[in-house]
């Protein structure tokens, strides 16, 4: 009995620990086209189950943000479609008080399909 116990413990700290270093991609929901220095307006959701960065996040896409494939290759702006997965890093920010989905700035989105 202590053993089917241990073992099933050790499966469930596998099991767990997978879905905590899994590598975080977005979908887009939504798009908003906006003004000049922001010119996108993202709304994304995390594929992460467990302690993803955001579930929803609404990401503002500027001039300054690299759009980028899997080969590094520069895409432009009209390559982001609803539906397509994405890995993104945001730029730091120091204010994250406001109620409702959270908005961050994208630095760098590598687009995965």
């Amino acid at each position: 009995m202590k053993k089917a116990i241990i073992i099933l413990t050790s499966i469930l700290v596998l099991v767990v620990s997978f879905f905590l270093i899994q590598n975080e991609t977005f979908t887009i929901k939504e798009i908003h086209y906006g003004q000049d220095d922001y010119s996108i307006l993202l709304t994304v959701k995390s594929n992460k189950k467990l302690n993803p960065t955001y579930y929803l996040v609404n990401v503002l896409v500027g001039k300054e943000t690299k759009i980028i494939d899997n080969d590094n290759k520069l895409l432009e702006l009209n390559h982001l479609e609803v539906g397509k997965k994405l890995k993104i890093e945001f730029e730091e920010q120091l204010i994250k008080v406001l109620p409702g989905i959270p908005l961050q700035s994208a630095e760098k989105i590598v687009l995965l399909n």
